[in-house]
């Protein structure tokens, strides 16, 4: 019979972040025992403050342990926790539970048991369980847990995971390795709508828009997203708060590209949302919030997109309930959603390579910071190869794969003539045009531009 961590338990937390503080603290409410740990004092002192207990040392974090949750930023620092000198290895009790809460690569999780057996600890009882939800979630105990390792390990961790985590939102995805892989297309879908915000609301600014009203709009659009909602408010607001840093994305989005990589599957999205945050941390923002993506926009277009407007574009007629032209914010919206559209197919493509069930991913996902409106109308669809139908049509009209091709080319030529290098659409296109040539006869849905990669 494996043990169970109970409430009253001691338990050790390693890594007082905008994260995991809020993580720790949601345990201390559940009436759990918590020493935290982390190498900042700021972060130490925070955390004593609110009324937790805290160690200067691993060691001293882990005597007397029944579990310890570690929530760190990198495979160096989760190495350093782990393998150095008086560490974790060293020194937690014998068969005590190791929840790695962290996004690090899967293979990390999955050489980690032979790791832990090379220095003589395979007594100990390991989870993999990245989490997603933000500093938000974590802070009200709200958060999407995906775990890999053991049913068991699961069951007696049970009161822990559900002391940080929202009603139902504990997925069990497989054995150790498949939550860090569940969290990368998570993370995927999450980084490229982070600076598919950006370009969208630099694409209104340039046509003349004005971009908080545009936010609006395509908040209840087809090309709306978790994210949109969340960081378009951060980048109209110029608001950076240090939640989830550049670093993080270069980091998760390196994750992606390295496995489509080793799977040799063609990832333009990913690939140029990974350019776009190396970009932002070249010119000295990594540790900023990662919505500071945008002024990497602004610095193209030469304004901040909240600065007055002035004049609108000419040549459009008709104004929605906002006073926006109706063609002008329709022309932002079908970039939006060829972008996550293209999205969403790339990470079907990503999530075909793992072998996760495709119902666990759009369950996760569909819930998680990933989620967008193209995601959930046309995720299975893709998985299911369904291409001869188009409900849910992103243009809202019948007419299918033709005519979004046609609106997606007079779209191109128009960001061309404002001259937006529009990173994620133009990727898009390309995919768009790909899977087209590709289609096959009465595949009339635009979820056939999962044919670019069959």
């Amino acid at each position: 019979m494996v043990a169970s961590v109970q409430s009253q338990s001691r338990l050790g937390f390693a890594g007082l972040g905008s994260m995991g503080h809020g993580m720790a603290m949601n345990l201390l409410s559940a009436g759990f025992h918590v020493t935290g740990f982390d190498p900042s004092l700021t972060a130490r002192e925070r955390f004593i403050r609110e009324g937790g207990t805290v160690a200067t040392t691993v060691a001293t974090l882990c005597k007397d342990i029944e579990a310890c949750m570690v929530m760190v930023a990198n495979p160096s620092q989760a190495d350093g926790l782990l393998f150095d000198p008086d560490g974790i290895c060293d020194t937690i009790p014998r068969s005590s539970l190791l929840c790695i809460f962290s996004t690090l690569p899967p293979s990390y999780l999955q050489q980690l048991p032979q790791r832990l057996a090379a220095v003589g600890r395979s007594d100990i009882r390991l989870l993999d369980c990245p989490v997603s939800g933000g500093v938000i979630g974590a802070t009200n105990g709200a958060l999407t847990i995906i775990v890999g390792g053991s049913q068991d390990t699961l069951a007696s961790c049970q009161h822990v995971l559900e002391a940080v985590s929202a009603p139902q939102r504990i997925f069990h995805c497989g054995d150790l390795g498949m939550g860090s892989m569940m969290k990368m297309l998570n993370q995927h879908l999450a980084g490229v709508h982070i600076v598919a915000a950006a370009e969208m609301l630099s694409f209104a600014k340039v046509m003349g828009l004005d971009a908080r009203e545009t936010y609006h709009q395509i908040l209840d659009s087809q090309a709306s997203s978790w994210i949109f909602k969340d960081r378009g408010l951060h980048m109209l607001d110029r608001d950076w708060p240090p939640a989830s840093a550049v670093d993080i994305f270069v980091k998760d989005m390196g994750i992606v590209c390295d496995w489509a990589d080793k799977t040799s599957v063609p990832c333009p999205i990913a690939s140029q949302a990974l350019l776009c945050f190396t970009e932002c941390k070249a010119r000295g923002h990594g540790r900023k919030d990662d919505a500071y993506v945008i002024t990497i926009y602004e610095n193209i277009i030469g304004t901040q997109i909240t600065a007055s407007n002035g004049t609108l574009a000419p040549g459009r007629n008709g104004k929605n309930s906002l006073g926006l032209p109706n063609a002008q914010l329709d022309d932002v919206i079908k970039y939006g959603t060829l972008v996550h559209l293209a999205a969403t197919a790339e990470c079907c493509r990503l999530a075909e390579t793992v072998g996760l069930s495709p119902e666990v991913v759009y369950d996760l996902i569909s819930g998680a910071a990933g989620s967008s409106a193209q995601f959930q109308d046309h995720f299975p669809s893709m998985a299911e190869r369904a291409f001869t139908s188009d409900t849910g049509a992103v243009d809202n009209s019948p007419s299918g794969f033709d005519e979004f091709k046609s609106h997606m080319t007079r779209i191109n030529r128009l960001m061309t003539s404002f001259n937006l290098p529009g990173r994620l659409f133009d990727a898009a296109y390309q995919i768009l045009k790909g899977a087209h040539s590709r289609r096959r006869s009465g595949e009339t849905s635009v979820a056939a531009i999962m044919r670019f990669w069959t």
